[in-house]
């Protein structure tokens, strides 16, 4: 068992702490990175087959460190654009085992994709969101599927404030071990006269992609899920309830018959 996430330091402030645990819940290891400011944090972390470990967070901007299994640092990197208090999220491609992370800006609304060579932390590929699109973005899930395409979730605006925000889904497709960057296609909006927001993106065996969202009604938060066919390229299904004022969801999960 594995977390990750911030621990207020002896006259440094907050640090990026990582624990492991065994099964029977005895600590093995913890690690304390000390970013050199106030606001470090971690997000997420994921671990490959070797027992590495790759957590991602906060220190000033954002920053990937990888533990080798006894919790000892081999790396860490600075990611470029990833500023303020919003979520990062990080991700393994099965296909050639890169690290994706994606996060946004708080400070101007938009996000970055970003891969990373897990042997040393160099980038591979660097994606902006607001440099790349009109519209401005903050991810919510990231996810990929088994063919090493990446799916980002975000909630979005259009560059004037009094717009609602909107729900997009961007695909980035995998391009091949060593063929290159990614490209990005299959751009998914769900606009809505009122406020939307993505929440959590899952994919199952089969492909289809399950988009988890927040509306706005008018009264209260509803909550609703979408079902996107990739080889119709259409959307199926769209369920909603709201229980009481207000029905707010948070994590979206499948299960093995897909239920």
């Amino acid at each position: 068992v594995y977390v990750t996430g911030k621990s207020q330091g002896s006259g440094t402030g907050f640090n990026i702490v990582t624990i492991k645990y065994d099964s029977s819940g005895v600590k093995k290891w913890a690690s304390v990175f000390n970013g050199g400011v106030s606001g470090n944090g971690g997000y997420d972390l994921i671990v490959d087959v070797f027992g590495n470990v790759y957590v991602v967070g906060l220190a000033n901007s954002g920053v990937v460190i990888k533990y080798n299994p006894l919790g000892v640092i081999l790396w860490n990197t600075g990611l470029y654009g990833f500023f303020g208090q919003n979520e990062i999220f990080i991700a393994k491609n099965n296909n050639d085992d890169h690290i994706i992370v994606t996060g946004g800006n708080s400070y101007y609304d938009y996000y970055n994709l970003e891969e990373l060579n897990p042997s040393n932390g160099n980038s591979i590929f660097h994606y902006n969101w607001d440099t790349n699109n009109s519209r401005k973005g903050i991810p919510n899930a990231l996810t990929l599927d088994g063919l090493g395409n990446i799916y980002v979730t975000s909630t979005t605006t259009q560059q004037t404030s009094s717009e609602p925000h909107t729900l997009a889904t961007t695909k980035f497709l995998y391009p091949g071990t060593g063929t290159g960057p990614y490209n990005s296609n299959n751009f998914l909006t769900v606009n809505s006269p009122r406020t939307i927001s993505g929440l959590d993106t899952k994919i199952d065996n089969n492909g289809n992609l399950y988009i988890l969202a927040k509306l706005w009604t008018g009264v209260n938060w509803a909550f609703f899920i979408k079902k996107y066919d990739p080889s119709s390229l259409g959307w199926i299904i769209t369920t909603g309830s709201s229980v009481g004022n207000d029905t707010i969801p948070a994590s979206l999960s499948l299960s093995n018959n897909l239920n």
